[in-house]
């Protein structure tokens, strides 16, 4: 029985060895597969950190570029804003001097007009004075109206005596005075047309005063709503 265990034990050795042997080639095959798929996974990491950095550093272009672009566009557009200042300066400074010159130019025209009508004025009230001193007599009344015209439609009175403001007199008052006014000229409030009529009166000396032009007008109601 002693040589049957010891036949048995030899016999049982070898496959020992063998899986043995087995078993170390599985686990160096592990080792490999591990060592194999670390350095994979390490390569594949290093791509992806190397993928996300070209990314990263293509969006910073990127934003440089459109920096730069916005930039150029904003220099562009100061330069269209200075351009447009300066022009519409250059307009408002030119219409300013084109309104200079009109208002000089009316100004001078208004100055020449108004000149004229000053002169014309003078020489008026000069030949007026001048007329006033002819006719008025040392001791004459003096007789003034409240305006040198009027106007009035047809069929309406007219008052000759209330357009007299003032009759002065060295003697007569005024009470004695007014019903000596006479109205030289003929007038129609029935027709119209223009009527020229004169003012004066006489003292009771015989004194007559200055006679005064006044100017009535009759007009036609129809004839100005047929025009």
């Amino acid at each position: 029985m002693a040589n049957n265990q010891r036949k048995y034990k030899k016999a049982k050795n070898p496959v020992l060895v063998v899986l043995y042997i087995v078993a170390v080639v599985l686990l160096l095959a592990c080792i490999v597969y591990f060592v194999y798929n670390s350095r994979m996974r390490y390569a594949a990491y290093k791509e992806e950190i190397n993928r996300i950095s070209l990314s990263e550093a293509e969006v910073d272009t990127s934003i440089l570029f459109d920096e730069t672009e916005t930039g150029s566009e904003t220099e562009s557009e100061s330069e269209t804003e200075t351009e447009t200042e300066t022009s519409a300066e250059t307009e408002t400074q030119s219409e300013l001097e084109t309104a200079n010159a009109a208002i000089t130019e009316t100004a001078m025209v208004t100055e020449s007009e108004t000149k004229m009508e000053t002169e014309s004025e003078t020489a008026s009230e000069a030949e007026t004075e001048t007329e006033a001193a002819v006719t008025a007599v040392p001791g004459a009344p003096v007789i003034k109206l409240t305006s040198s015209s009027t106007t009035i439609q047809t069929g309406d009175s007219f008052n000759a005596t209330s357009f007299v403001d003032e009759i002065t007199d060295d003697s007569d008052n005024m009470y004695t005075l007014w019903r000596r006014i006479r109205v030289e000229g003929s007038y129609d409030t029935n027709t119209a047309g223009t009527y020229e009529l004169y003012y004066y009166v006489t003292d009771t000396s015989g004194n007559e005063s200055n006679r005064e032009k006044f100017t009535l007008i009759v007009s036609d109601e129809e004839d100005e709503e047929e025009e």
